[in-house]
Order: C-alpha cells, then structure tokens, then sequence
C-alpha cells in the first residue's frame, strides 16, 4: 500500500508539490488567524470548582469543604 501512495506522489510530482505548498499556506494562513494561548481575550480570572460530597451531606461540611478548596487557590502563586 506504501508503495502505490509513493509511486503516485513521484509519478505527480507537480501535483504533489502543489498539495504540499496548499497545505503549507493554509497552515501558515491559520496559524496567523487562531489564537496563541488557551485563554481567551474575554478571560475575567474566574475559576470554576464542582465539588461532590456524599448523599445527604450538611451544608456545614459543604461549606467547609468549599473553604478548603478556597484556601488552597489562595495559597497558589500568582492568585489574588
């Protein structure tokens, strides 16, 4: 099976070599275009936390597990 991909790319080299410059340009064009990091221009520092504690849990025991996980990305670096 390799061997018919690759006699078909050397038997049409231009065609090949167009494919490669097209997918080259498009990756070159789209690299320009999408953004360079996972946070978005819109970020507002918000971080998102679902906790699950077991069936029937207090709301005393859910607050201070809320308070420990709080506490943790408190003592994070670069956290405010």
């Amino acid at each position: 099976m390799f061997c018919r991909w690759s006699h078909a790319v050397i038997t049409r080299r231009a065609r090949a070599g167009a494919a490669g410059q097209a997918f080259g340009l498009g990756r070159v064009f789209l690299g320009s275009r999408l953004p360079s990091s996972f946070m978005p221009d819109e970020d507002q520092g918000y971080i998102y936390v679902s906790m699950q504690l077991p069936i029937a849990a207090s709301m005393e025991r859910t607050s201070a597990a809320a308070k420990q996980v709080g506490g943790c990305f408190a003592n994070t670096a670069g956290v405010q």
